[in-house]
Parts: structure tokens; C-alpha cells; sequence
């Protein structure tokens, strides 16, 4: 009983395999233009962002993850200070996020 079992799911299997195999999307070609990378920087309370988009949101997270700085970029090159207790904390710029030390 165990082989006619063994050879129906084997069966099935290789019967439903191309089926599989045949409904892959097909890949396409995109092109999509890299923007450059936020640079960040922190010296003491002072936060310095360089080639960020304008417009985004930066936001400063705790270890926690409660959110405890929010800000719009209004250009390329942004200069903040920040009056947060030292530690570690997430800064996050759209979909960038680094660590930062204050």
C-alpha cells in the first residue's frame, strides 16, 4: 500500500512540474536611475545630511523605537541640532536608515 502510495504522489509531481516551471514571469528590462546615497554625519548634537532627496522626512528613533525627532529636509544639504541625551539612535530618511551616536 505504502508503494502505490509512493508512486500516486510521485505521479502527481512530475505531472504538475511543468506546469510549474512554465508560469514564471518573464524578466524585462528596467532601467532605473540610482539616486546617491544620504550622507550623514554627527558631530556632538549636530546632524549634517548631504544628497538627500528634498522634501523627505528624517526621523530619529531611540534603542526603543519610539520616535523622538522629526524633520523635513528642505535642501540638498541640511544642517540640524538635535537636543537629545546621549546614546545610540536610528535615524531613518525615507527608506535609508543608519545608526548614529550622539
Amino acid at each position: 500500500m505504502r508503494k502505490i502510495t509512493l508512486y500516486f504522489f510521485l505521479l502527481i509531481t512530475f505531472a504538475s512540474a511543468p506546469a510549474l516551471f512554465a508560469q514564471q514571469p518573464q524578466k524585462s528590462e528596467v532601467i532605473k536611475e540610482e539616486q546617491p546615497k544620504a550622507l550623514v554625519t554627527v558631530h556632538e548634537k549636530v546632524v549634517s545630511i548631504e544628497n538627500a532627496t528634498v522634501g523627505s522626512v528624517v526621523e530619529i528613533y531611540n534603542i526603543l523605537g519610539v520616535k523622538v525627532f522629526s524633520f523635513t529636509i528642505e535642501s540638498a544639504k541640511d544642517t540640524f541640532t538635535i537636543d537629545l541625551p546621549k546614546g545610540f539612535y536610528i535615524l531613518k530618511i525615507g527608506r535609508i536608515t543608519k545608526k548614529i551616536a550622539i
